[in-house]
């Protein structure tokens, strides 16, 4: 029997076979929804992080209150969260890379530019 000798990542870890095994991973997509969300809220607990997403929308009268309205939720323990956040990050990497850095300040922004909120 081969020793795997590299220490486990986390507890998920032990349940995953050896690197030199062949994995596959069949994801089902069925009744799959897409939902569009330009507000986030993540409150922190103890042993979960929660993720809330949400549509932001003008309001038309008063400019100055903004109004929004939370649709879904997602519950991620610590350890999907900090992968969640690793493959966002590479993503986001990627994206400045092809078309240069994301302005996060929209009154800073360029009309017309390369991304996709600006067109």
């Amino acid at each position: 029997m081969k020793s795997n000798n590299r220490p486990p990542r986390d507890d998920f870890d032990h349940a995953l076979p050896p690197q030199s095994s062949p994995n596959t991973l069949q994801i089902d997509e069925t009744g799959l929804e897409g939902r569009y969300a330009n507000l986030t809220r993540v409150i922190a607990g103890p042993e979960e992080v929660v993720i809330d997403f949400g549509l932001l929308v003008p309001n038309q009268q008063n400019p100055q209150q903004q109004n929004a309205k939370l649709s879904d939720r997602v519950v991620l323990n610590y350890y999907n969260a900090k992968r969640l956040a690793m493959t966002l990050n590479a993503t986001i990497a990627r994206f400045e890379q092809t078309f240069g850095p994301l302005e996060l300040d929209a009154g800073k922004r360029q009309i017309g530019g390369g991304h996709p909120e600006t067109h």
